[in-house]
């Protein structure tokens, strides 16, 4: 009798665990692809030694007035390169960017690897010493190396920012070829 009640117990358990209706992964994996589609991303390929936290601003009007809230990453320091990724929300259109390279004061040197930007299935990507052609530093907060890609810290000043780039009309070129 025992037996004949765990058998049915099991049976029914089994039974209608199996009958979920659940998506197939093919169906997830296309819904995946279609929202990305949809949301502009920035990706930095750096290498930055200390932990520290990265800001990306945008403008959708054509200004470089970056006056509304930033994208904020944290940052892990590491000797080996790393990618970091900035999702715009979705059906964001920016025409001009800014970008902060972290605001720990003890940041060291940190390098450029690599620059894209991603919208649609389209993608603009750059390496680290052509960075520049697209953004300026903020020279009271950053010096550079063009050469070699670097980011170097300004920390001299009473206050500290961290390093910052404004865009060139260069990036504004590019962006509005990305988004067409």
């Amino acid at each position: 009798m025992k037996t004949r009640i765990i058998l049915s117990v099991l049976l029914a358990t089994i039974f209608f665990t199996g009958c979920k209706d659940e998506k197939s992964v093919d169906s997830l994996e296309v819904v995946k692809t279609e929202e990305a589609a949809k949301i502009f991303q920035v990706t930095l390929d750096v290498t930055v030694k200390k932990d520290d936290n990265f800001a990306l601003f945008y403008t959708e009007d054509g200004t470089i007035n970056f006056t509304g809230d930033p994208i904020w990453i944290g940052v892990k320091g590491s000797d080996a390169p790393q990618k970091v990724v900035f999702n715009l929300p979705e059906n964001v259109i920016p025409t001009m960017l800014r970008i902060d390279f972290g605001i720990s004061k003890d940041q060291d040197v940190m390098t450029i690897n690599n620059y894209k930007m991603t919208y649609a299935g389209k993608s603009f990507e750059t390496p680290g010493a052509t960075f520049f052609k697209y953004f300026r530093p903020n020279e009271q907060c950053t010096q550079v190396d063009r050469e070699k890609g670097l980011v170097i810290p300004v920390k001299n000043q009473a206050k500290y920012f961290g390093p910052s780039f404004y865009p060139e009309i260069t990036l504004g070129e590019e962006i509005a070829k990305l988004v067409k």
